[in-house]
């Protein structure tokens, strides 16, 4: 029986590797075994950042396969993931973060445009997407 969202994800990989995991109206579309090994891509990443079981990952995205990567990567290194709702005005976001804590935050590519409020003392930032993207 698995024991987190990632556990899931991967046992669905294991036993219907082809089938759909996400669809997205853009007509994007990832079965489970490319969502696993995606979510291990981030479980990488961010091991390597230094993300340890119950740090908290804070994941200012809107709903792209990014967000689903970091969502069940953060879940496979044991990290609480913080998702934050990137229309929130940046007074919003960085009472958030500075509540959170987060050891990483993982944001679109329009984020290096935000104020140096947002930049929590000791997180790490990871931007996402492409740049000249509205994703």
């Amino acid at each position: 029986m698995a024991q987190n969202i990632a556990e899931l994800l991967a046992q669905h990989a294991a036993g219907n590797p082809d089938r759909p995991a996400l669809l997205f109206q853009a007509g994007q579309k990832y079965t489970y075994f490319e969502m696993d090994q995606m979510a291990n891509r981030a479980a990488n990443f961010l091991a390597r950042l230094g993300v340890k079981k119950q740090d908290r990952i804070a994941v200012i995205l809107p709903n792209i396969p990014e967000f689903f990567q970091f969502l069940f990567g953060a879940a496979k290194v044991g990290a609480i993931l913080v998702p934050l709702d990137p229309n929130l005005k940046e007074p919003e976001l960085a009472n958030l973060l500075k509540h959170c804590e987060p050891k990483v935050i993982v944001a679109s590519r329009q984020a290096k445009a935000w104020h140096p409020s947002l930049l929590s003392p000791g997180s790490q930032w990871v931007l996402v997407g492409a740049p000249d993207s509205d994703a």
